[in-house]
Parts: C-alpha cells; structure tokens; sequence
C-alpha cells in the first residue's frame, strides 16, 4: 500500500504497522508541508520507499509554460538542500518529480506547465498527478510518471497509470492519510542515496547472466561469466528474494546482506 499526506507526519513505525511499503510526499514552498531528509531517513529505516510531488497551489498547473519552468527549478533547489529551510534529500538522479494538477482541469490549459518542466528536467522526468482526462491525455503526450486521482476521474481508471489514489483515507498513527495503489513495479520511488534497481535493469542482468553460460561452458571469458554470477547473486540480494533450489546458508545470506543494504541505504554516503 502506498499512502500520500501533508503537514502531519505518521512516522516509519506507525506506517510499518499499517502496512504501507511506500509513500509519496509534497514539495512546496510550505517547509513544513515538504519532506525534509530526516523523515526521509526515517522511512528508509523502516524500509519504506518514497516519491515526491510539487504542490503549492491546486490550479498551479494552470498558469503556463514559465510557471512550469519556475517551479522545476525551485523543486530541484528543495531536493537538493540549496534552499533556505530545505535539506538534501540524496534523491538518486533520474528519479521523477510529479507536479500536481489538482483540480478539474482540460490538458490544452495546463499542457503548457507540464512543457516547461519538462523543459528544465526532461520529460522523462516530469510526473503528473491529476484525474482521468489529463492523465490520459499526457500518456498521448509522451509522459510516463503518472498519478492518477479518483477525483475528476467518473470512476474510471487509466490503465497508463502507474500509481492511483483512491477516493478513501486511513488513519495512521493519529494523521489522514490518502490510500493509493501502485500499477507498475516501477512508480518513481527511491531511499536517500540509494541506487535505483529497475525492472530493466534486473532483465539486462538476467540477459547477462544467461549470456556468461555458454562462455564457462566452452571456457573462454571466464573473467566475465564471473562478474555475471556476481551480478546475479547481488540482483537477490538487493532484492531479498531467494530461489527454492538455495541452500539454507545461502538463503540466510541472502537475507543478512539484504539487510545490511538497506541499512546502508538508509545513512548518507561519505
């Protein structure tokens, strides 16, 4: 379950316990509203991946191709600590930042805003919160990152959605918290500092696993069907998933780096 709030703040624990495994959270010019890197870490800890999304106003993303490209850059300013009230939050680059388009708009009004983000930090970049006609009007477009809420949507979900927001909250640890539902393994989340490992990725490491057989068969480029089997061994272990023909020792192994992984991932690098 991944679940999406403001000012006030559930915590790791609370959100563990509730059963959430990632959240999105708010940029603004609002400190307090924006996630700031020691609630960052704090969710690592607890191994809860996170997203964010760029909100001051609800119609925001009314107000043009400049208004896009202001507020790409401003986000990038509270991402990376270079505003006042802001801290670092070691998002890994390439990471999406939605831009919320909070109320019932048409995509010829705030094409536009979406344009100048994408201009700042490249489409492949810009996420986009909003209801049903301008997340499928941006998937036409050429956007990815897409949020979908239940409100403008008359019930109906895109299936180019990679995360939607039910019309339904839960209370966690005393806050109103939105419930969301994510439709791709992939949703744009990240740790503080942590390396980002993609469906693609873990297909291209598969291929070269699969590609570094024939060579111990046949005994050439040994050298690479080595660095294969390690790539294979740590695909599972940032993943935590083991394989049924494992030993228990492996298994356990498996498990302990996974852990230490995830603990690292949670502390800056030096």
């Amino acid at each position: 379950m991944i679940v999406d709030y403001a000012w006030s703040k559930p915590g790791g624990a609370a959100l563990v316990a509730a059963g959430v495994t990632g959240v999105m959270r708010y940029l603004s010019h609002d400190s307090s509203k924006t996630l700031q890197r020691s609630e960052a870490d704090d969710l690592a800890s607890h191994g809860i991946a996170m997203g964010v999304v760029f909100e001051d106003m609800a119609n925001r993303a009314g107000d043009g191709y400049q208004a896009g490209m202001n507020d790409a850059v401003v986000a990038g300013y509270m991402l990376t600590g270079q505003r006042s009230g802001y801290t670092d939050l070691a998002m890994p680059a390439g990471r999406p930042i939605y831009f919320a388009c909070d109320y019932d708009a048409n995509w010829v009004e705030v094409a536009p805003y979406f344009a100048g983000a994408a201009h700042q930090i490249g489409q492949d970049r810009v996420g986009i919160y909003a209801g049903l006609k301008i997340i499928e009007a941006a998937a036409n477009a050429g956007y990815k990152w897409l949020w979908q809420t239940g409100a403008w949507s008359g019930g109906q979900w895109s299936p180019k959605a990679v995360l939607r927001q039910e019309i339904q909250s839960r209370t966690i640890g005393g806050v109103d918290c939105d419930v969301n539902d994510h439709q791709a393994e992939d949703w744009g989340q990240w740790t503080p500092g942590g390396e980002i490992v993609t469906p693609q990725d873990k297909q291209d490491i598969a291929k070269l696993v699969l590609d570094g057989i024939p060579a111990v068969m046949e005994g050439v480029q040994v050298r690479d069907a080595l660095a294969n089997a390690n790539l294979w061994w740590l695909d599972h272990a940032l993943g935590g998933t083991t394989t049924p023909s494992m030993s228990d020792a492996q298994k356990a192994l498996i498990t302990d780096i996974h852990n230490l992984i995830t603990q690292l991932n949670a502390t800056p690098k030096p």
